[in-house]
């Protein structure tokens, strides 16, 4: 598998988990490689942002929200996928 499949499967799995991710970030990340870093930091914002909001919606209180996210490791997933190409 060549580093393009990498990347669009990598896009595919986060279009699956985030439906709010913004698709023209995702395209940029597929096809512009000399900025590859700076699409996956604002992908992996753009996943933790939603992560936030959905845990938010059933506990909503940012400071549980914030220790829910630090100590359930909930963007291992992301980084799983994505840190190939970093």
């Amino acid at each position: 598998m060549n580093i393009e499949q990498k990347r669009c499967n990598a896009v595919r799995w986060l279009l699956n988990a985030n439906k709010n991710a913004p698709i023209k970030t995702c395209l940029y990340f597929i096809l512009f490689e000399e900025n590859i870093e700076e699409y996956t930091f604002l992908l992996y914002k753009n996943y933790v942002k939603t992560l936030h909001d959905v845990i938010f919606n059933f506990v909503p209180d940012n400071d549980c929200v914030n220790l829910i996210l630090n100590y359930s490791y909930a963007d291992n997933l992301f980084i799983r996928h994505f840190s190939v190409f970093v």
